[in-house]
């Protein structure tokens, strides 16, 4: 049994007793502290934290231990507590138990036996500390990968989202197509924490940054002995067992790998490197790529049956120069991350700079935005981050992008601008006139200018 070192009340009437047991568990390393009677224990639970309570049942009063161990419990549920009792005493002991207690000592005891009892309760409380933070992270990454994680206040990106709310509660596999930067991890881990595994693991591995001499023990691990100087080594499919495993840039998947993959999927088990026996596994498998694979597949790099495997659900995400509504949104969101974690004032972006984020074609997509925004919250002297802070081509806002698509004009950009703060404040006209500075009439005259229609009513 692994040795625990932990924090210990020990609470008995006994000053004999009570120095004994002290003088062992320091000797083994843990820190002490004593209490001779229930009142004087229930001050130091009042203002000390314990891993573990070793307390006399029957001291000077009968039921004194007792009420130790309840207060433990009422103040500290994680507190492991040992009881000590005589031999003919094993009912109290039996009833502590009852009440929460994780095992007891019957006295006089050898000192080996009370040394692994405490190791067992100690090894225990810290089991159950490390299950609490793995819930605890559960419930955040649950929460922080809601729905709500992906800004989609433009109707192509609602119609993804439409799409991922039906997916995410199978146990369907999904094919995630985009460019670089535009979120696909972050939609895959939508799709899983908000599934039927989603207190299972969720695990990545981009296909493309890893040399694929390497690749296939990183997917399949390595059995022990091998070759010598060989470490065993656990593979992403038994990580992600239970699980999800997100394969990122699959396109750029060796043939050979390929169909390891395929029968992976078609068996459900798989042979770890220098093994002679297969391992089954239950995995959801969530692929994404930024490459044509049609076309992979008809030039012989990509495998058509994998992809008939893989391809259950379709989720192509838009560019952001094709989602221009969720600019905006998405740089304040962006930008309300930054301040909290550098904890800078910045009210947010002048009329200027807003103009500038919407015309930009942003090849880089949100990865690109995510990196201006940060740049130009750093070097920002003023209330708010103005077109100069954040130091884009300009060259690139008076060209045609990369799809040959020409900047959008100044009407539309106010157009748009308009229409993605109306979505985002869920047509909210107070709130959406607050947010543009300007009047509820002035919104009105606008929205009747450009023909938005309230998508609320």
């Amino acid at each position: 049994m692994t040795d625990y070192f932990g924090k210990i009340l020990v609470v008995d009437d006994d000053e004999s007793m009570r120095t004994t047991l002290s003088l062992l568990l320091k000797a083994e390393g843990h820190e002490v502290v004593e209490a001779e009677n229930e009142k004087e224990a229930i001050k130091k639970l009042q203002r000390e934290s314990f891993d573990l309570v070793i307390t006399d049942l029957r001291m000077e009063k009968l039921d004194s231990g007792i009420r130790v161990l309840k207060q433990v419990k009422q103040l500290s549920p994680d507190t492991e507590v040992l009881v000590e009792t005589a031999y003919g005493s094993i009912s109290s002991a039996i009833d502590a138990i009852k009440l929460g207690a994780s095992d007891y000592i019957t006295t006089p005891c050898e000192n080996e036996e009370i040394i692994f009892k405490v190791n067992k309760a100690l090894e225990s409380h810290a089991l159950s500390g490390e299950m609490n933070s793995l819930q605890h992270l559960q419930r955040e990454q649950m929460e922080q990968f809601g729905y709500d994680a992906v800004i989609a206040v433009s109707e192509p990106m609602r119609q993804v989202m439409s799409l991922v709310r039906k997916i995410a509660p199978t146990e369907a596999r999904a094919l995630i197509l985009g460019e670089s930067g535009t979120g696909k991890e972050l939609l895959a881990r939508v799709i899983h924490y908000n599934g039927p595994r989603a207190k299972m693991p969720f695990v990545a591995l981009n296909c493309a940054a890893i040399p694929e001499s390497l690749l296939e023990s990183e997917l399949f691990g390595i059995a022990r002995g091998t070759a010598t100087g060989v470490s065993e080594k656990q593979g992403k499919f038994l990580q992600a067992n239970r699980g999800t495993i997100f394969l990122d840039e699959i396109g750029d998947m060796s043939p050979a790998t390929q169909a390891k993959v395929l029968r992976v999927l078609q068996e459900e088990e798989f042979v770890p490197l220098g093994a002679k026996n297969s391992i089954k596994i239950d995995v959801r498998v969530i692929s994404a790529t930024n490459q044509d694979l049609r076309e992979g597949i008809r030039q012989g790099r990509f495998r058509e049956d994998l992809l008939f495997r893989l391809n259950v659900f379709t989720v192509d995400i838009p560019p952001l120069r094709k989602r221009r509504e969720d600019i905006i949104p998405l740089a304040e969101y962006i930008l309300d991350r930054i301040i909290l974690a550098k904890k800078k004032r910045i009210s947010g972006f002048t009329e200027n700079a807003q103009k500038a984020l919407l015309e930009y074609s942003w090849p880089g997509n949100i990865r690109e935005l995510e990196n201006v925004i940060e740049r130009a919250a750093i070097i920002c002297a003023n209330e708010a981050i103005d077109e100069g802070d954040l130091a884009l081509d300009i060259e690139d806002l008076n060209r045609p992008d990369s799809k040959g698509q020409r900047p959008v004009a100044l009407k539309d950009l106010e157009r748009l601008h308009i229409l993605s703060v109306l979505r985002f404040s869920k047509w909210n006209k107070a709130k959406a006139a607050r947010m543009l500075g300007i009047s509820r009439s002035t919104l009105w005259a606008k929205m009747k200018e450009f023909g938005l229609e309230d998508e609320g009513e």
